[in-house]
């Protein structure tokens, strides 16, 4: 009798799988906000957060850029600079973001400013 086995080390995950994907190691990460946008008025978009923050004085804030590497960096464990940052009020807030953007970064942060969690979505400008 014989056995015959590979070891496979690629992942190849579908953009509608990659927030079930979740790390559980020895370092902080962020967790995964679940963002998505929808068209509304002509040149506006609504910026839609699924859930709740983290804490209660946790807030929300988006940039937007043309591109997803002009879209402000984070690092965990450094506060944001949130004078580059425009604040969300709500789960649901319409914005008009900067001709030619199209994509948004969305960030929660703690009270100290220290982002917790982020996602970024295509915008979807009416």
């Amino acid at each position: 009798m014989s056995c015959e086995g590979r070891t496979i080390y690629d992942c190849f995950v579908l953009n509608e799988k990659r927030r079930a994907l979740y790390y559980h190691g020895g370092q902080s990460v962020f967790k995964a906000l679940d963002v998505m946008t929808a068209a509304t008025d002509t040149g506006k978009t609504t910026i839609i957060i699924n859930g709740v923050k983290e804490a209660s004085g946790n807030k929300w804030y988006y940039d937007t850029a043309q591109t997803a590497a002009g879209l402000i960096g984070l690092t965990y464990g450094t506060a944001i600079t949130y004078g580059n940052w425009t604040e969300l009020t709500a789960n649901a807030t319409e914005i008009t973001p900067t001709s030619g953007d199209t994509v948004v970064r969305v960030v929660e942060v703690d009270s100290s400013y220290y982002p917790k969690a982020y996602a970024d979505a295509i915008l979807n400008i009416g």
